[in-house]
């Protein structure tokens, strides 16, 4: 379905605005100034970036008429995720070791291990341990689904984001810090994503366009607002409950634009390249990150920090550059397994 590879594209391209978006927080002097302000709206329109590609893989993966044996399937992620999950692990400690050396800091080998057991070696680099323990329990979830019927499957899903989401309240506003987690339970909070695109994309049900634009414009002014008072009287980390995944303004956004991306007829590319490009994503989301942190170094578009074209415009190209060298790379058959 070309509307799933478009879901793919957007998304990936809202995860480098996201983290252009975060890193020019740095550049803000004080919480309310513009830099600082221009981050938060960016931030905030692109927040539902990850639990759309985690709806996609669920649409892709747990269709009951995919027959094929746990091995195989095993199999098959394997070089898809694992490959690239642990030879950018090693990159991106060597980036993060070498930087530490150069900054004149101390390097100590236990949080280079307690990085990589909580899933972590790098900020972007979660996502891929999330996704390796999600893929562990997808032929069993694809089993569930196919003896389940609709109206179950949307009742589980409603307990999951019930769990899911109230972890979520407790960790940022009661305890005010999230606890870490062994790699591979990651993915257990954002099952409920898993389940609802594959839900989705199986059901006939008709949502207005009008309504679900009004939704996201709310849900996204709702967050930028929550995270500036929240940040402003508690603290900047319970402010960030209204960026988590599972925050409350972030799950409706996410569903939201995943039904209007399935109404999406508009075509700009044709159905081969689409997909080709779909498939880049993997090689743009591991490698964007790299970008980020040169185009930092060499000071680009500096000057324009407040403006609110300077993060669409540095993400463009690094989604750009990102693109080129993860086609370059794919070009190369020894190469072409790592992203």
């Amino acid at each position: 379905m070309q509307w799933l590879d478009y879901s793919r594209i957007f998304a990936v391209f809202a995860v480098v605005v996201l983290h252009v978006s975060a890193f020019n927080f740095k550049a803000s002097g004080v919480i309310g100034d513009t830099v600082w302000w221009t981050s938060n709206v960016f931030d905030s329109l692109a927040r539902w970036c990850v639990p759309v590609l985690i709806m996609v893989s669920g649409a892709l993966l747990l269709d009951p008429k995919k027959k094929e044996s746990v091995a195989n399937f095993y199999k098959k992620r394997a070089s898809r995720i694992l490959i690239p999950l642990l030879f950018w692990t090693i990159i991106f400690i060597f980036l993060k070791v070498s930087v530490s050396i150069l900054s004149n800091r101390n390097v100590e080998i236990s949080t280079i291990v307690n990085s990589i057991i909580i899933g972590n070696p790098y900020h972007h680099m979660w996502f891929l341990y999330m996704i390796f323990g999600m893929y562990l329990f997808v032929p069993f979830f694809r089993l569930l689904v196919s003896n389940a019927p609709k109206k179950s499957i949307f009742l589980f899903i409603c307990l999951l984001f019930s769990f899911s989401m109230s972890r979520c309240v407790y960790n940022y506003i009661y305890l005010g810090t999230l606890q870490p987690q062994l790699f591979i339970s990651i993915f257990v909070d954002y099952t409920p994503y898993l389940f609802l695109g594959y839900f989705i994309t199986v059901s006939t049900n008709k949502y207005r366009t009008f309504t679900l634009l009004a939704i996201i414009l709310a849900t996204a002014v709702a967050t930028m607002l929550g995270y500036y008072y929240f940040t402003k009287a508690e603290s900047a980390y319970i402010g960030r409950y209204f960026y988590s995944y599972l925050g409350i303004t972030v799950v409706p956004m996410s569903i939201s634009i995943f039904l209007l991306m399935k109404r999406f007829r508009f075509r700009f590319l044709s159905e081969k390249l689409t997909r080709e490009l779909s498939l880049m994503t993997l090689g743009i989301y591991i490698v964007h990150p790299l970008f980020i942190r040169l185009i930092s170094y060499l000071n680009f578009l500096d000057n324009m920090r407040g403006s609110l074209l300077y993060i669409p415009i540095v993400s463009l190209v690094i989604f750009i550059i990102s693109l080129i060298v993860t086609y370059f790379i794919r070009s190369i058959p020894i190469l072409r397994r790592i992203v």
